[in-house]
């Protein structure tokens, strides 16, 4: 009986455990918050990871993620955003000028 315990408590943290990890599929656009204009070439990484995306010339964006990351947007000239994923699959940001 406690074999039986035992087995269950592990089958059940091992699937947890992929739970937390799924990738999600998130797709954006970005814009400047003064004119709602879109933002071409804005950098969105995955902090404390490599790689990566560029928002394209309509300032749309798509990349792939774990729930529990976090992006960050940024862009010459304008604030660095960041954003935590948290499941979402839609994450749109409004940049402000100001940033290095």
């Amino acid at each position: 009986m406690k074999r039986i315990h035992l087995l269950s408590f592990l089958v059940i943290l091992f699937l947890s455990g992929q739970i937390i990890a799924q990738q999600v599929n998130i797709t954006g656009k970005v814009t400047d918050i003064a004119n709602g204009s879109s933002l071409p070439g804005v950098t969105i990484n995955i902090q404390g990871k490599t790689g990566g995306a560029t928002a394209d010339g309509e300032g749309k964006y798509a990349i792939s993620a774990d729930a529990a990351d976090v992006l960050i947007f940024s862009s010459t000239g304008y604030r660095s955003i960041i954003a935590a994923v948290g499941g979402r699959s839609e994450i749109n940001v409004a940049m402000e000028v100001g940033g290095i």
